[in-house]
Formats: C-alpha cells, structure tokens, sequence
C-alpha cells in the first residue's frame, strides 16, 4: 500500500500506479478500477476471507496511508473516528 501511494504520489495515474505496482510485488500487471459512486477517490480494495484479520489490516491500513498521505502539502492531519469512518480534513 505504501508503495502505492509512493507511486501514484510520482505519476499522479491511479492505474498507472496500480498497474505498476502489482506487476512488482504480484508479477501480474493488473489494472485499476475507480468507484464509479467516487470518481477521483484514490482507493486499495482487500479481499480478505472471515478469521483473516481484517480488523488487524485495517488499523494498520490507516497508519500507512497516513503517514504517506501526511507528506501531500494538501493533507494537515487525520482524524479517525470510532464508527470506523476516516476524515481527510
């Protein structure tokens, strides 16, 4: 995830990033798919079966993107609220 951002950060292409950065970690090139509902939302989709630690995966999740997210000048901090939703301010 960190390199995803890394790399869309450097190309401004959320597929080209994602593209770029499956084809290295995963050896398939797969492609992005924006949220019809969000376009411009730059997003990472993790299928993860029941028992799988989603809850673990998403708490560090949110540590990742914002620590990489904090470098953007347009980002000024992260509040997390406990109904699980993540504000961008």
């Amino acid at each position: 995830m960190s390199e995803y951002f890394q790399e869309y950060f450097r190309t401004g292409d959320a597929n080209v990033s994602f593209y770029s950065v499956t084809g290295k970690t995963l050896g398939i090139n797969n492609p992005y798919h924006e949220v019809d509902e969000l376009p411009g939302l730059l997003y990472v989709c993790l299928r993860i079966p029941t028992g799988g630690g989603k809850t673990i995966v998403a708490c560090h999740s949110i540590e990742v993107a914002a620590n990489e997210l904090a470098h953007k000048r347009e980002l000024e901090g992260i509040d997390v609220k406990w109904n699980g939703r993540i504000f961008f301010p």
